[in-house]
């Protein structure tokens, strides 16, 4: 009778072994590894960038070169990448094993970072050197003078990354905001868009003196999202400036 149960359990063992390396292998089978490499939108590696499988706790980071691999169950798997100061971007994997991807500097996100810092540590000097420069504004905005209040402009939101810090955060928007500045140029005429502006930027700074982080991004978001939700208004009053559907558009005498 024992002879009989142990030969009984052994099957069962044997047959509970087969099932779970077939299922092992159809689990494999699905699994596939996918590996790439991010750069940035001069084709220059980024590490340290955030690969994450939708939906899942499976993630990777790049290395110094800007590779990496990661297995995906299928080829439903989307792969989420995010990097401090990038648009984060969702890729869906379907049947490739080689994903390489661009991430483009989101502007927004740095000037946010740098709104934070500069809240945490600017000097009352720093501070004081802000508020002139708001100030030149003001004159500029009475005078009609439009170039100079671009460069107080600039000036204010380079002055706010030095603040923080981080003065290779301005370097780096200034060399993606080509567009924004076009569409500055075209909102400056606006009756009170230059005096808008201006408080705005107030806004921003007396929040950084309250040492109030969150505060002084809202204010900054709002300020460079007041841009954003102009754009209808300045295609229909200069359509001339538009080439496409896209909202891409030139300035005479900028390409």
């Amino acid at each position: 009778m024992s002879v009989r149960l142990s030969t009984k359990r052994l099957a069962v063992r044997g047959l509970l072994c087969l099932f779970a390396g077939l299922a092992l292998t159809v689990l494999n089978a699905q699994q596939m590894m996918v590996t790439g490499k991010v750069t940035d939108d001069k084709g220059e590696a980024l590490p340290g960038v955030n690969i994450v499988l939708k939906g899942s706790a499976t993630g990777q980071v790049t290395d110094v070169n800007g590779r990496y691999s990661i297995g995906v169950p299928g080829t439903d798997g989307v792969l989420i990448f995010s990097f401090v100061g990038y648009i984060s971007q969702e890729i869906p994997v379907g049947n490739r094993t080689v994903v390489d991807i661009e991430l483009a500097q989101d502007t927004k996100a740095l000037e946010e970072v740098a709104v934070r810092e500069a809240s945490r540590r600017a000097t009352k000097s720093q501070l004081t050197g802000l508020w002139a420069l708001i100030e030149r504004q003001r004159e500029a905005a009475k005078a009609d003078d439009r170039d100079d209040f671009h460069a107080a402009d600039d000036a204010f939101h380079a002055a706010v990354a030095e603040a923080a810090g981080y003065p290779g955060i301005w370097r780096l928007v200034n060399q993606v905001k080509v567009q924004v500045d076009r569409m500055r140029h075209l909102t400056l005429p606006e009756a009170g868009r230059m005096l808008r502006v201006t408080k705005e930027h107030a806004a921003v700074l007396t929040a950084m003196e309250k040492r109030d982080g969150e505060k002084a991004i809202a204010a900054m978001r709002h300020h460079l999202d007041g841009l954003e939700q102009s754009l209808p208004d300045i295609r229909q009053r200069n359509p001339d400036y538009f080439v496409d559907e896209m909202g891409v558009f030139v300035l005479p005498g900028v390409t």
